[in-house]
């Protein structure tokens, strides 16, 4: 087995490195199936694990929303009001 402790840890580190050191820690039953190339990536197995949570559909809204300009928050609201949805003002 690997030993994930080697990175140096200044706060948190290396981001891989620490969630590596947590699945360790907590899952390492899926750390050695992530080390057997089970998982695509450190950040797949850490979701499988339940330690890193994906953006829902309405997060990645939320997001995508906020940085909109005033033309695209309009031109939603256009097709939103089409569809019988009503979108909030911006402020």
């Amino acid at each position: 087995m690997k030993n994930h402790d080697d990175v140096m840890n200044l706060g948190q580190g290396n981001q891989v490195a620490y969630l590596l050191r947590r699945l360790a820690r907590e899952r390492p039953d899926l750390l050695n199936a992530f080390e057997r190339g089970e998982f695509k990536s450190a950040r797949a197995v850490d979701i499988a694990a339940g330690i890193v949570k994906p953006p829902t559909a309405l997060d990645i809204l939320r997001r995508t929303w906020a940085k909109a300009s005033p033309d695209e928050c309009a031109w939603a609201r256009c097709g939103a009001d089409a569809h019988g949805f009503a979108l909030e003002q911006r402020s």
